[in-house]
């Protein structure tokens, strides 16, 4: 019994030993990658932002914006959203902002169902971390996460097999017939009070210390009908709220950039297109600094 003790004790240490010289390995690397969110929970920043859901996600590939605003893209999913109650927190935590800087920018993306948030769900994913969590090495959300060596290397294989699947460029474009299936089979958003009011003390904080654009990216035009329809507000709503804040609210759906645009699902254009579309918002935003 105790040399199987002995042996369970050995084994156990040998794991331990092993995943520690794993981590100091990878970690020592100066932009691991861990998984598709790692990134954004690691290292502060004192440079431009880009929040939102997976939409601004794929939509804005700060690669291709000019290194003079250092952009990160700091958005999500619609389930961990910039509009729910923990995400003003999540910011003021991972920047460095101290004072107001010509060359910062936010942009924030609305857009119906990314203020249609439930109540009923957990809105507060940031609370558990810390300004000090956000460290190159953030052993909190491999925790929260279970990023195990394991867990590390599928995800690390799973972006090869899709580079090699899709190619560095993903093109894909859905099937135009399939999107009104899509969309009558997608939930209706309603927009949450509590996200409005969210969306609005995230404003006024990034104004302290950035010039702020709102955007709504660009989706499939049988997409973007719908919830207007849905939500047939929205636009005036968010032209009452850059208004009242002094921001400018751009709508990218009803300029001649949409009709450039491919997309691989009815919200989500495809890398191809996000080159693109990350070049126009380029443009655009260079067109307002030198004004």
């Amino acid at each position: 019994m105790k040399k199987f003790r002995k042996l369970v004790l050995v084994i156990v240490i040998s794991v331990l030993a092993l995943n520690a010289v794993y981590y100091m390995i990878l970690f020592s690397f100066d932009n691991p990658y861990i998984d598709r969110f790692y990134e954004k929970v690691s290292d502060s920043h004192n440079g431009s932002i880009i929040v939102g859901t997976s939409r601004a996600r794929y939509a804005i590939n700060e690669d291709y914006l000019d290194e003079q605003f250092k952009f990160k893209n700091l958005s999500f999913t619609v389930d961990i959203s910039p509009y729910d109650s923990s995400y003003l927190k999540y910011i003021k935590d991972i920047t460095s902002y101290k004072t107001k800087n010509k060359d910062r920018i936010a942009i924030v993306t609305i857009d119906p169902y990314a203020l249609s948030i439930d109540n009923d769900t957990s809105n507060d994913y940031f609370f558990e971390y810390n300004k000090n969590d956000y460290k190159h090495f953030n052993w909190k959300y491999l925790i929260k996460n279970r990023l195990t060596p394991i867990k590390i290397t599928e995800e690390q294989i799973n972006k090869q097999m899709r580079i090699l699947f899709y190619g560095d460029v993903d093109n894909r474009k859905i099937n135009e017939r399939n999107i009104q299936v899509y969309i009558d089979n997608y939930h209706k958003p309603q927009i949450n009070e509590i996200a409005l009011n969210n969306l609005i003390e995230l404003i006024t904080y990034l104004k302290l210390f950035s010039k702020v654009y709102l955007i709504r990216t660009p989706i499939t035009k049988q997409f973007y009908t719908s919830e207007n329809q849905y939500s047939p507000n929205f636009t005036m709503l968010m032209d009452s709220i850059s208004k009242k804040y002094e921001i400018n609210y751009y709508d990218l759906n009803l300029k001649t950039i949409q009709s450039k645009l491919e997309f691989y699902d009815i919200h989500h254009m495809n890398s191809k297109s996000s080159i693109l579309f990350t070049k126009y918002i380029d443009s655009l935003l260079k067109r307002n600094t030198n004004q």
